[in-house]
């Protein structure tokens, strides 16, 4: 499943390592493949000093001379993850050079790398870089199905349509290629403002009508089926920072908030200087991790859902 959006900055590693820790979490077996020259998601998972952590570099030479990648396996139990970092900066310009001779085999490049493993795992998460085309490209090809996160702003939405061209782009080597839905991420919870202006449900509310208009969920020759997920995940900027700086995912940073709150740790304590250099975790965590365990159930229930349909069609 390819986590896809041309934006940064709307969730795409925090889903990919948060819902990916979540099945693991479930006895599911999950590999992650981190496609971005940034790394981000070592900070979610918290393996950024680990030694085999190359930056990207074994998963890079892999997708420019064939080969086996060299992962992490086990950062969570059940949970394995292919680094990205800088290293990969080298695979766009040669995958760029790659497309004007052999674009097939170009856009293949991870597929042709995933193959061997995809037995493996129950599934497999794509962590895709906001603004590589080639990347992006190699991730759909290789996908079964696209999850495309987004905000509920104008600009953001629009992104969303953007995603679905370039899905369009990979349909000469991947026909099977679908997309599962649309989350909502960093959704505010204000209702109202004193001045009487309703801000952020309404901002939801329109987004979702938005994202049901571009894809005609509910018209004659529409998509067929609801496109976005039920479950936004809400804003938290607490949430994201501690999670990134502790290297946790939010459901364990949300038990070590419970851990605090029961052991008597207090904001009143650490303010008066009572625990010294102690930050307390946000309360929030719990919230935020509902919201991505909801998701996650979510995922898990559209694609049993989609093999079904696949099932009757075949016996039909």
């Amino acid at each position: 499943m390819a986590v896809e959006s041309l934006k940064g900055g709307v969730g795409k590693t925090t889903i990919t390592a948060n819902i990916g820790g979540y099945l693991a979490l479930s006895g599911a077996r999950v590999l992650l493949v981190d496609l971005d020259p940034q790394g981000n998601l070592e900070d979610d998972l918290g393996y950024a000093d680990n030694e085999r952590n190359d930056q990207g570099e074994s998963l890079a030479k892999a997708l420019m001379f064939g080969g086996k990648v060299d992962g992490i396996t086990n950062i969570r139990e059940n949970l394995d993850v292919w680094t990205g970092g800088s290293a990969l900066h080298n695979v766009t310009a040669v995958l760029s050079s790659k497309m004007g001779s052999d674009a097939k085999n170009a856009k293949l490049a991870l597929a042709k790398i995933l193959a061997p493993v995809v037995d493996d795992y129950d599934f497999i998460f794509l962590d895709c870089p906001p603004g590589d085309g080639v990347l992006q490209l190699a991730a759909l090809a290789a996908a079964r199905w696209v999850l495309v996160p987004t905000r509920t702003g104008a600009k953001d939405i629009k992104g969303v349509a953007k995603v679905a061209e370039r899905i369009d782009q990979v349909l000469d080597v991947n026909r099977a290629i679908d997309l599962l839905g649309v989350v909502l991420f960093a959704v505010g919870t204000a209702s109202e403002r004193k001045d009487g202006t309703v801000v952020m449900k309404n901002a939801e509310r329109d987004a979702r009508a938005d994202l049901d208009a571009m894809f005609g969920v509910g018209e004659e020759g529409g998509i067929g089926r609801e496109i976005v997920f039920t479950q936004s995940i809400r804003h938290s900027e607490a949430v994201a920072s501690q999670s990134g700086r502790a290297g946790l995912l939010v459901h364990e940073l949300d038990e070590r908030a419970k851990q605090e709150a029961k052991a008597g740790i207090a904001w009143w304590k650490i303010r008066s200087g009572e625990l010294k250099n102690k930050q307390l975790t946000s309360a929030t965590a719990g919230s935020v991790a509902d919201d991505l365990q909801t998701i996650a159930q979510e995922i898990n229930d559209r694609l049993l859902e989609a093999e079904s349909t696949v099932l009757e069609g075949a016996s039909a």
